[in-house]
């Protein structure tokens, strides 16, 4: 099996005066709204470790896991999802157990609490998404 990889450069932005979190999420948030991209779609942010990059309440990564919680599985239209999804969607959204570990647990906890043999393309997905916050440049 051949596998074929490929990489694009969406954008490159300048940041004039300040470059805290905010910031730079701003910027980031503009490109993704710009190029109609939804947050998941989002598979790395590397940084150089610095506090307004890696901050825990107002750190750009902070920021992105903040809107990408935003982004939950409850609120996904099933029918406007990939089709490999839809009928995993539907029985997350009709779990009440489910929905109670969404709200208390932390966003890697429960998708790591999830079942492989019950969700394996909403874990799949998710373990991409999850990577970008693992590593340390935008």
């Amino acid at each position: 099996m051949t596998v074929l990889r490929t990489e694009e450069f969406l954008a490159m932005e300048s940041l004039k005066g300040t470059t805290r979190g905010e910031d730079v999420y701003d910027s980031v948030s503009a490109v993704m709204e710009r190029h109609k991209l939804p947050w998941r779609a989002l598979a790395n942010v590397t940084t150089d470790g610095s506090p307004n990059l890696t901050g825990r309440n107002v750190g750009l990564l902070k920021r992105i896991q903040d809107r990408v919680k935003e982004d939950n599985p409850e609120q996904e239209d099933p029918e406007t999802a990939p089709q490999e999804l839809q009928l995993e969607l539907i029985d997350l959204q009709c779990d009440t157990v489910l929905k109670e570990k969404f709200n208390s647990l932390k966003l890697d906890e429960f998708y790591a609490s999830l079942s492989t043999d019950k969700f394996p393309n909403i874990r799949k997905m998710e373990q991409r998404m999850l990577v970008l916050f693992g590593s340390t440049y935008v």
